[in-house]
C-alpha cells in the first residue's frame, strides 16, 4: 500500500471533479493534532471503538483534511480548501470509498494491523 492516494473531492469552474491527493507521513500525523488537539497513534493504540458509520465518517473527515494538508503542504501549494469543504465532500463520499479511506489509514498508523486483509504484508509501500 502507498501513503499517497487521490481523490475526487471537490469541483472546478465547469462542475467537473478534481482530483486531489491525500499524503500520509508524518505531517499528516502533526496537522491531525493541530486540528483536534488528539494524538492519533494514542486513539488508535488504547483500543478505542469505532460504534457506528458516522464514527467513521467523523475519522475520514479529520483524516482527509490532514492528508490533504500535507500534500498541499508538500507540493509547497496554497491550501484552496477548508475543514468545512472536506466535511461536505465527505459527506457526497459513496460509503465503500470512505471506508477505503478510514482502511488505509489504519494500515499507515499501525503497518502490522490486518486492517486491509494483507497478512503479511509491508503495508508501507
Amino acid at each position: 500500500m502507498k501513503n499517497y492516494f487521490q481523490l475526487p473531492l471537490g469541483q472546478d469552474e465547469q462542475g467537473q471533479p478534481i482530483e486531489r491527493g491525500i499524503k500520509l507521513n508524518n505531517r499528516t500525523i502533526e496537522y491531525w493534532y493541530d486540528a483536534t488537539g488528539e494524538d492519533p497513534m494514542q486513539k488508535f493504540s488504547d483500543g478505542e471503538a469505532i460504534k457506528n458509520h458516522k464514527d467513521i465518517i467523523n475519522m475520514v473527515e479529520k483524516i482527509i483534511y490532514a492528508g490533504l494538508r500535507s500534500n498541499y503542504a508538500s507540493m509547497k501549494r496554497p491550501e484552496d480548501f477548508t475543514a468545512e469543504d472536506v466535511r461536505e465532500w465527505v459527506k457526497e463520499m459513496p460509503y465503500q470509498e470512505t471506508y477505503n479511506v478510514f482502511q488505509h489509514f489504519i494500515a499507515f498508523i499501525n503497518p502490522q494491523s490486518l486492517a486491509l486483509g494483507e497478512e503479511g504484508t509491508d503495508t508501507q509501500r
